[in-house]
């Protein structure tokens, strides 16, 4: 859970989920490059402390000082099973004063979204998003579809996030129902931390089995699978942006096989920048932990060479 800490009074608060920091723009960092990243989103794990949040949020501040970073948090009940359409309530307003481009530059088109919110036609540039494990990806995936609906309100061509790099950290994992049970129910687990251990476990597999096991004998798509395929289509995410997929051997809820085979199906849909950062015995999230000087070199390894 997060807990009573709280972020930084430097951070805006969007939403109950969405917090934004602002890098002052009156006092450039002399070590910043024209190349970094101008927006940065990180999708947390599920129920994450604010106090390991912080963690990334403050190497992201050390290694891009000027840029912007919007934090989304995720919590199980709300994340996994509301819905897509309340994921997408999470995210809109972020996607929309955040993402969307909504002033500067200069564009002979400007048109208005319901709201009064204005596009001036032209997408931020440099745009680096990391998603932490499977509930990262949740509200990823609900940030495209907001994207989305915001390209057909005013009438444009629907396409991918307009954004050079893609870190998946902790993330994905398999699809395998029979595979996978004790995975997915050990995670949704965590979620239920507050109960006695057997109940949660007891609640988990409910959960799982009704959430992740009957989509399947139905034959509809199971989100597990929605998860794996959302990433790797250029409908959501360009073939034209670099990726990095940070992992583990020892991760207790994503298999290091899953993972470096959405790598390889990545590479056949066209995704030619893919980069693995494997650890060796580090936890679920916690590969920056183990080796923190590895971590952040990878991250800006990658955007140097993947992603400008």
């Amino acid at each position: 859970m997060t807990g009573s800490l709280s972020f930084p009074p430097e951070l805006r608060k969007l939403s109950d989920d969405v917090y934004v920091y602002d890098p002052r723009s009156d006092s450039p960092d002399p070590s910043s490059s024209a190349t970094d990243p101008r927006i940065i989103v990180l999708y947390t794990w599920a129920d994450a402390h604010i106090r390991l949040v912080q963690k990334y949020l403050q190497g992201y501040r050390d290694l891009y000082p000027t840029a912007k970073i919007v934090v989304v948090m995720a919590k199980t009940m709300k994340t996994f099973f509301a819905g897509r359409e309340t994921n997408k309530t999470t995210v809109r307003e972020m996607v929309v004063k955040e993402l969307w481009p909504v002033s500067g530059g200069t564009s002979d088109t400007v048109c208005e979204l319901p709201g009064g919110i204005k596009y001036r036609g032209k997408p931020h540039s440099r745009i680096l998003m990391h998603a932490f494990s499977n509930s990262g990806g949740v509200n990823l995936e609900a940030t495209s579809l907001v994207w989305h609906s915001l390209q057909h309100s005013v009438d444009q061509s629907i396409g991918p996030l307009p954004i050079h790099g893609l870190i998946l950290d902790s993330t994905p994992g398999g699809c395998s129902f029979s595979r996978e049970f004790h995975r997915w129910t050990a995670g949704v687990a965590i979620g239920f931390a507050f109960l006695p251990k057997v109940l949660a476990k007891f609640v988990a597999v409910i959960i799982v089995l009704l959430r992740f096991g009957l989509p399947g004998l139905l034959g509809k798509e199971s989100l597990p699978v929605r998860g794996r395929r959302v990433v790797n289509s250029s409908d959501f995410i360009p073939t034209t942006s670099g990726r990095l997929y940070i992992y583990s051997d020892s991760d207790p809820l994503i298999g290091e096989k899953d993972v470096e085979s959405h790598a390889q199906e990545a590479k056949t849909k066209g995704y030619g920048k893919i980069e693995l950062e494997k650890f060796e015995g580090s936890g679920h999230v916690a590969h920056m932990r183990q080796d923190p000087k590895r971590y952040w070199a990878a991250i800006a390894r990658f955007w140097d060479e993947c992603c400008v």
